[in-house]
């Protein structure tokens, strides 16, 4: 019971955000060969679209993942590009 109490609290002070009682969120995807996250940089977001964009668009078979999985990724790289206001191409 102890043991319990003491991951309680280590849970509840790793995850909470100055004192507020706010979780701490971080989403991070792995989709196909990508993994990604909401603090990368934008610089390594867009090499991550364009490289996800280019798999997508050059896929052929033997691949390792499926051509859904590159679509998937530049998706939602796309998406959190947008939230921040970055333009893609």
């Amino acid at each position: 019971m102890k043991y319990v109490k003491l991951f309680e609290q280590f849970v509840k002070e790793s995850f909470t955000n100055e004192g507020l009682g706010y979780p701490k969120l971080l989403r991070e995807a792995f989709i196909g060969p990508f993994v990604f996250n909401d603090r990368m940089s934008d610089e390594k977001l867009k090499d991550m679209y364009d490289a996800a964009l280019d798999g997508y668009a050059n896929y052929s078979r033997g691949f390792e993942h499926p051509k859904s999985k590159y679509k998937q990724a530049y998706q939602e790289i796309e998406k959190i590009l947008k939230k921040r206001g970055v333009r893609v191409n």
